[in-house]
């Protein structure tokens, strides 16, 4: 299949790019990725404001939504393009988060991704993890700014993670998200913001998510502000984790007296 907008970045997943604005001015992109499963359908991960070429690729990956078997949302704060999608294909089973449930009563939502459930629903080939492990999951009590609570994705077959607002690939980013967030990949610049309040919440999300990257063979991310990077992107997740444990993350664990161990 040609494409014009949509870029199959390992076999089976398909990363779609679009524009997104800061005050209309900055355009950081974001990004909505396809996965495909072994029956040949699609889960759609996050969705993105479709331009008539983008629009016309994921008509052909999912001949006209028939192969679009769910549309996920993995960041509560990624809603711009929710309805919208809805309305190009509403035979898909659209599952959201706690904010997005609330936000668009007008779509006929088939489950929270809060609910274990619909996290396990396409295990064998899809993982899925939400930040909920010392981070305030449901956003209601997060600043609206704060984009980092959200769902991590993982295509076992590829090795590749999908993730929106909690990683950037800053490698990708311009001369300024270098010099202001440095190394290959880094966390959300609110990240700390979103820490909840048990005292040894910063041990906790340090423990969760060396879990993860020792349960995950992570080899290329997806993100939605800093674009894909294929290869080496667990050992660079890991180098960030390191490096705001000793930074932020470990000063923070300090003075609520519960150090990262």
């Amino acid at each position: 299949m040609a494409f014009k907008k949509l870029k199959e970045i390992v076999p089976g997943v398909f990363n779609l790019r679009a524009p997104f604005k800061i005050a209309g001015i900055l355009d950081i992109g974001t990004q909505m990725t396809f996965i495909r499963l072994a029956t040949g359908k699609y889960v759609a991960f996050s969705t993105v404001v479709l331009d008539s070429d983008s629009k016309a690729d994921v008509d052909t990956l999912t001949q006209n939504g028939e192969l679009l078997e769910a549309v996920v949302a993995t960041n509560a704060h990624h809603t711009l393009a929710f309805e919208a999608f809805n309305q190009y294909y509403p035979s898909a089973a659209f599952y959201g988060t706690p904010r997005h449930i609330r936000k668009f009563s007008s779509i006929p939502w088939k489950g929270d991704v809060s609910d274990k459930l619909v996290l396990t629903m396409w295990d064998s080939e899809i993982a899925m993890k939400n930040t909920d492990v010392g981070i305030v999951w449901d956003v209601p009590t997060v600043p609206e700014f704060n984009h980092f609570p959200g769902m991590l994705v993982y295509h076992r077959a590829t090795k590749t993670m999908l993730v929106d607002d909690c990683y950037i690939v800053a490698e990708n980013g311009g001369p300024l998200m270098k010099l202001a967030l440095g190394g290959s990949i880094a966390f959300h610049p609110k990240f700390i913001e979103a820490l909840s309040d048990e005292k040894d919440a910063p041990a906790k999300f340090y423990s969760w998510m060396s879990a993860f990257l020792d349960e995950w063979d992570v080899q290329n991310i997806a993100t939605a502000h800093g674009g894909v990077k294929i290869g080496g992107a667990g050992a660079a997740l890991r180098d960030a984790l390191s490096k705001i444990a000793r930074g932020k993350l470990g000063a923070v664990a300090k003075q609520r007296g519960a150090p990262i161990s």
